[in-house]
């Protein structure tokens, strides 16, 4: 009898783990280390792994890439997301850098914080380039193909066209 009660119990247990399957979650939430917060919408045939240490989720949309030195937590959630993150466009502004400057291929960006993390990101989410800056610092748009691009620097945003 005892047997018996005990495949039950593992048999229902099995069964209530799996009523809450994964449709329910709408997000994927990731907490960074500088402590702010990406809520992105979950997509259908969305992926997530850990590639070349960076997080990145994959979906038709695109891809949505962070250094694994930058996530300090990720999990599923039931709340909504934000669907513009998909773009790399959410949370456009420079209103933090004091001076930003761009002559032929040349960004220049200058007066930053001590050890300010900047980086350019496709519009589709690819990281291009991510370093650690400080003062003054240049960026060589010449280097990347046409399209439009999102350089940010402290969770500030610029989006830049390149020729």
């Amino acid at each position: 009898m005892k047997k018996i009660f005990t495949l039950v119990c593992l048999l229902t247990a099995g069964l209530a783990t799996g009523a809450y399957a994964a449709t329910n979650f709408k997000s994927v939430v990731i907490e960074h280390a500088d402590t702010h917060v990406s809520r992105i919408t979950m997509e259908h045939g969305m992926t997530t792994a850990f590639e070349d240490g960076m997080f990145v989720m994959s979906c038709e949309k695109g891809d949505i890439s962070y250094e694994l030195e930058d996530v300090r937590h990720w999990t599923f959630s039931t709340e909504s997301g934000d669907s513009d993150l998909w773009a790399g466009i959410s949370d456009v502004a420079n209103d933090n850098i004091l001076s930003v400057n761009w002559a032929g291929d040349v960004l220049r960006i200058g007066n930053l914080p001590s050890e300010s993390r900047l980086t350019v990101v496709s519009v589709d989410g690819r990281s291009l380039l991510s370093r650690v800056v400080s003062g003054d610092c240049e960026i060589d748009l010449g280097e990347f193909s046409s399209g439009v691009y999102i350089v940010n620097v402290n969770n500030q945003s610029l989006k830049v066209a390149v020729k």
